[in-house]
């Protein structure tokens, strides 16, 4: 299995792990940084809803089941394995390009690994 690292940009703060969405960058060893925005169904039929949308689109767009950490981490694996990175998620740029000069694939953290 290929590593990879996940970082939000906007910070992980999830209140309804079944109803919220979130942006997400997957950063690979090779240095480059993909992103994408990660909804749950409930929180489609609920954007629509509330914006009285017939339709939902969205550039970069995954739909999970739920926004667990886990559940992100399942799923990325089984995009990495499937080797449909590129093509699910868009590329943003080198780790330096987007985190800053001197950052590295070692020295970013992780956030869906779950710490003790």
């Amino acid at each position: 299995m290929q590593q990879f690292k996940t970082k939000f940009p906007t910070g992980y703060d999830i209140p309804d792990p079944l109803n919220d969405n979130i942006d997400m960058h997957v950063i690979v060893p090779e240095g480059k940084v993909f992103f994408a925005t990660i909804f749950t169904l409930r929180n489609i039929q609920h954007l629509m809803d509330k914006l009285g949308m017939a339709y939902f689109s969205g550039a970069d767009m995954l739909i999970l089941n739920d926004l667990m950490k886990e559940t992100i981490r399942i799923a990325i694996t089984q995009i990495i394995e499937a080797d449909e990175l590129d093509t699910a998620l868009s590329e943003i740029g080198s780790i330096e390009a987007v985190y800053g000069t001197g950052k590295n694939y070692d020295n970013l953290v992780d956030e869906t690994i779950l710490y003790n």
